[in-house]
C-alpha cells in the first residue's frame, strides 16, 4: 500500500512550505494537491479545515480509504488522551448509503505523513458492495483543538471496491 507524502508543490526547492523530500516545513501549510495538481502551501493556520481523499485499497473483507486533512494542531497530534490509539477518535466516520454491513470502521492518523488517515472499512466477508462514506471532524475534537477555524466542511467519498484487486491473506502489501 503506498501512502501520499506530505506534500508536492512541483518543485525541489526547500523553504517555499513544501521541502525538497516532500514534508510540510514547519509554520507551514499545505493543501490542495492531487495526484494531477500542485499543493499550494502557506504560513500560518488555515482559516477552515479541508478534508481531501489521497487513495483507496483493498484486502480482502476491508476497505482501506486514505484521506488528508490541511491542518491538525500539535496540541491534539501530543495530547495522550485525544490522540491515543492512533489519534481513532479525531474524526467521525459513517457509511450514509450502499452495502452498510461493514463491522467496524477504524481511522488512524498516519504520523509518518502530515495529516493523513488511512480508514479501515472491515466487512469481514466478500463481496464488498459499493457504499459511499463520509468523513468529518469528531465535534467533540473540533470544539477543543480547531477553535476559530471553520471546521464544518466534509467528505463524500464513493467506494467502488469492484474497481480494487483482492489482496490475499498471504499477499505482500
Amino acid at each position: 500500500m503506498k501512502f501520499i507524502l506530505g506534500c508536492d508543490d512541483g518543485n525541489t526547492i526547500s523553504g517555499d512550505g513544501c521541502s525538497r523530500t516532500c514534508e510540510v516545513e514547519s509554520g507551514f501549510t499545505c493543501a490542495g494537491g492531487s495526484p494531477s495538481s500542485k499543493d499550494t502551501c502557506s504560513r500560518g493556520i488555515p482559516s477552515a479545515l479541508e478534508i481531501s481523499s489521497t487513495g483507496q485499497s483493498r484486502v480482502w473483507g476491508k476497505v482501506i480509504v486514505n484521506v488528508r486533512l490541511n491542518y491538525l494542531p500539535q496540541a491534539l497530534i501530543d495530547s495522550a488522551t485525544d490522540c491515543a490509539n492512533g489519534c481513532n477518535n479525531v474524526l467521525a466516520v459513517n457509511i450514509i448509503s450502499g452495502d452498510r454491513s461493514a463491522v467496524s470502521i477504524v481511522a488512524k492518523y498516519i504520523p509518518t505523513t502530515r495529516y493523513s488517515f488511512s480508514i479501515e472499512v472491515d466487512f469481514s466477508k466478500e463481496p464488498v458492495g459499493m457504499f459511499v462514506l463520509n468523513v468529518g471532524l469528531r465535534q467533540s475534537i473540533a470544539s477543543k483543538y480547531f477553535t476559530n477555524m471553520d471546521t464544518s466542511k466534509q467528505l463524500t467519498v464513493n467506494v467502488n471496491p469492484a474497481y480494487f484487486a483482492v489482496q490475499g491473506t498471504n499477499d505482500i502489501l
